[in-house]
């Protein structure tokens, strides 16, 4: 859960919301929908290479080359096949592979015999 706190930075930041939603923006965070299982250049290369659509007049890509960049990864790719996890990081490789520094944490579960585990299955298994 967010605190309050955090939750009323965030608020007050926005800037818009579209798709019903599923699209945030604020001076420094932007929620995407994306489809991951897409490949990556049909899915994730439109959104963030091009200028921000909240910001037309703004120079360059959403997603700058040329500047350090985290990946966060956090229990989203045991939702997609190995094959499209794969293709995902090496788009994000091959997009920054001449210009700056690009670092990725993967972050997903393992050892699913816990409560937690057992919810994770029983939703992987709709799939």
């Amino acid at each position: 859960m967010v605190s309050a706190e955090a939750s009323s930075l965030f608020v007050q930041t926005l800037t818009s919301a579209e798709n019903g939603g599923t699209t945030l923006h604020s001076a420094k965070y932007r929620l995407l929908p994306v489809d991951l299982r897409t490949p990556p250049p049909e899915s994730i290369a439109p959104l963030l290479t091009s200028a921000s659509p909240s910001s037309p007049s703004k120079e360059g890509p959403l997603l700058s080359p040329n500047l350090p960049t985290l990946l966060l990864f956090e229990c989203v790719l045991v939702y997609v096949s190995p094959e499209a996890s794969k293709a995902l990081i090496q788009w994000f490789v091959e997009y920054f592979a001449s210009s700056s520094i690009l670092g990725t944490v993967v972050y997903e579960m393992f050892g699913l015999n816990d409560s937690f585990g057992a919810v994770m299955v029983e939703n992987l298994k709709v799939l």
